[in-house]
């Protein structure tokens, strides 16, 4: 990737709140069509690091440039044409139609006096194809699962046409199928659609399978930020989480899983 230029690039971004440092010293650069996962412990910064890539909270320290442009010189409207954001999961009590949720994805592509149109609707159908709705498009938001609504989200940051989507923690709450099912998706969209991706999960088999890179974040610092194989060594995953794990590899050796070690104290006779 030396020889391609960057979609986004961090230098030294730090970052405070009421003396605690929550990020420190960010240096960075993710690249076009990546898809990049973002782990560590609670509280390591990562929902803060994806905050500060779509300007919700503004950088204290350091440069974030976006396309070789300082993030700060973008208007909010043309943030949104370049850049969306997928929050976790929630059980609201949302009162629109999938249709006309995913619909208002398409404000920053809009004319200040015009609304969403007909145009707009035909403009998400194929996304709405993609995201597998079209058979909820008529259902009220708050009346679908958790990993419909997931779907929903994902749909209407695609409806920006943004060419960076940030999600946090895309997967919270969901049963395995849905993960899966999300999984899917959004290497679907990064594959066909050549949009970039940056994903903060807990999930580190998920970051293994599916990254091109992974972000490892502790205490505001990154620890490492390179292919996922590292993955794979207990004493890296150690040194990030402070806990130990397993991994298993498969009979072929071709994928290996990993599984946190869990201590069961001895029962007494």
């Amino acid at each position: 990737m030396s020889n391609t230029q960057s979609i986004l690039t961090l230098r030294d971004v730090s970052y405070t709140i009421e003396g605690q440092l929550i990020l420190s010293s960010i240096h960075c650069e993710i690249y076009p069509q990546e898809f990049i996962t973002v782990i560590g412990p609670n509280g390591a910064g990562k929902s803060t690091l994806l905050k500060h890539l779509n300007r919700w909270i503004p950088h204290q320290t350091g440069t974030i440039t976006l396309h070789q442009k300082s993030l700060r010189a973008y208007s909010p409207k043309a943030i949104a044409k370049e850049i969306a954001y997928v929050p976790q999961t929630y059980a609201g009590t949302l009162s629109f139609t999938v249709e006309e949720f995913v619909s208002m994805g398409r404000y920053a592509h809009l004319d200040p006096l015009r609304s969403v149109g007909k145009s707009d609707i035909t403009a998400i159908y194929p996304i709405l194809e993609t995201t597998h709705l079209i058979p909820f498009r008529k259902r009220i938001l708050k009346t679908l699962s958790g990993g419909e609504r997931q779907r929903v989200f994902i749909a209407a940051a695609l409806a920006q046409q943004a060419q960076l989507v940030l999600l946090d923690e895309p997967t919270s709450f969901l049963d395995p199928k849905h993960r899966i099912e999300i999984y899917q998706l959004l290497k679907t969209i990064n594959e066909t659609q050549k949009t970039t991706l940056i994903i903060v999960t807990h999930d580190l088999n998920f970051a293994l399978q599916f990254s091109d890179r992974t972000m490892a974040l502790k205490s505001g610092q990154i620890l490492k930020f390179d292919k996922p194989d590292y993955l794979t060594a207990d004493s890296a995953l150690s040194a990030i989480f402070d806990a130990p794990f397993d991994i298993i590899n498969s009979a072929q050796n071709t994928r290996s899983a990993i599984i946190p070690r869990y201590y069961v104290p001895e029962t007494k006779n």
